[in-house]
């Protein structure tokens, strides 16, 4: 379970639909020239009005899984201190742990 949990804000999981549909020539990430080629409104579509500007958060001109990363980078760490304040708590070592 921890994998998996690392794994999806690593921001893989949110790069899997993105490539599927959008990286045609399968370089691991999607230019804004190519979501511009589409000839439907992708930001309401699939980032709910959230431009390309706004996902491309390091800003070097493409969305790949270090945007995602960073997007994610804060709940990540919400999701850390959480989980030492139940261990605290609980005294458990049910609850998954992260670094």
């Amino acid at each position: 379970m921890r994998t998996t949990l690392e794994w999806q804000l690593s921001g893989g999981s949110s790069m899997v639909n993105l490539r599927k549909w959008f990286d045609y020539d399968k370089k691991g990430y999607v230019t804004k020239l190519i979501l511009k080629k589409i000839d439907i409104k992708w930001e309401k579509v699939f980032f709910c009005e959230t431009t390309f500007e706004q996902l491309d958060v390091n800003g070097d001109g493409i969305l790949d899984e270090l945007d995602f990363e960073i997007i994610n980078r804060d709940f990540k760490k919400s999701i850390v201190i959480c989980n030492k304040k139940m261990m605290t708590i609980s005294g458990s070592r049910r609850i998954i742990q992260f670094i």
